[in-house]
């Protein structure tokens, strides 16, 4: 009896599993185009095993593909570090549309820059217009499109680690957006590019 109870709610979750799962894809191929992913696809894959277990009798795939001609495949599989993160901030968007609360992103633009970091950056200025999105970045292109810059510092004295968090005035977030471009010296073109 208490078997039968199991498959009558497990079967009930598949077929939400499946219709949010057709909604979460609509939602997240929509998202691609804004991150330099025009060609890509996301696809959820529900496989329902009729295996008892904590989480029900499916077994949840998330498969892309980055090109058109390509086959869809397991995300581990096929991306490449900076199209994962911005898979992973597809998903972020989307999954958090609904909530309201404050959404931190750490180093979402790794393995990424030029024009891809500028719209990934481009992004997440768009998603902090309704919440706060707080973002760790080494990518000037994304630091550049904050509403507000805060400096992050470690330094050891007496064998303890410290870490200091320092909000950059106008002028400091310049020759930090400066220092990001151009390395340890700051050049008369780097200042000009972190104004700009």
């Amino acid at each position: 009896e208490l078997e039968k109870k199991y498959f009558d709610v497990a079967r009930t979750v598949n077929e939400k599993r499946v219709s949010s799962g057709k909604q979460i894809d609509r939602l997240i191929n929509k998202e691609l185009p804004e991150l330099k992913l025009e060609n890509s696809e996301f696809k959820t894959f529900i496989i329902n095993n009729e295996t008892i277990g904590s989480k029900g009798i499916d077994k949840i795939i998330f498969k892309i593909r980055t090109n058109k001609n390509s086959i869809l495949d397991e995300i581990k599989k096929i991306s490449s570090g900076g199209e994962l993160c911005r898979f992973a901030l597809a998903i972020k968007v989307v999954t958090s549309n609904e909530n309201p609360k404050s959404i931190v992103f750490d180093e979402v633009d790794s393995g990424i820059g030029g024009a891809v970091a500028a719209s990934v950056g481009e992004r997440l200025r768009k998603l902090g217009k309704n919440r706060q999105v707080i973002v760790i970045t080494h990518s000037p292109q994304v630091a550049s499109l904050g509403n507000e810059h805060f400096k992050v510092t470690k330094t050891e004295n007496n064998e303890k680690n410290f870490t200091d968090i320092r909000k950059l005035g106008q002028e400091e977030r310049v020759n930090e957006i400066a220092r990001m471009l151009s390395g340890k010296k700051i050049t008369n073109e780097a200042l000009m590019a972190a104004r700009k």
